[in-house]
């Protein structure tokens, strides 16, 4: 899916994913968190400048939420499949 905000494209694909996650956008990403559906925290990451995010394959099939912070202040927050 891609996100249009105030002039800003956010991309994060494919959903369902598998084993990883495309990410783009044009500001870099501060932070990124992975929660479970139930709030528990699966995998983070910082200071992320786009490009492919491995997860790995210990994850289990399911609803995810991922969580991204910009350098700018921006949040994004987007629910996945596995």
């Amino acid at each position: 899916f891609t996100v249009v905000s105030s002039a800003v494209i956010f991309s994060v694909g494919p959903n369902p994913f598998t084993n990883y996650l495309n990410i783009t956008s044009p500001t870099p990403i501060k932070a990124m968190v992975l929660f479970t559906s139930n709030g528990q925290v699966v995998q983070r990451s910082s200071n992320f400048n786009g490009g492919r995010w491995n997860m790995g394959r210990q994850l289990p099939g399911g609803m995810y939420i991922l969580k991204i912070l910009t350098t700018d202040g921006k949040e994004f927050i987007r629910k996945l499949v596995k």
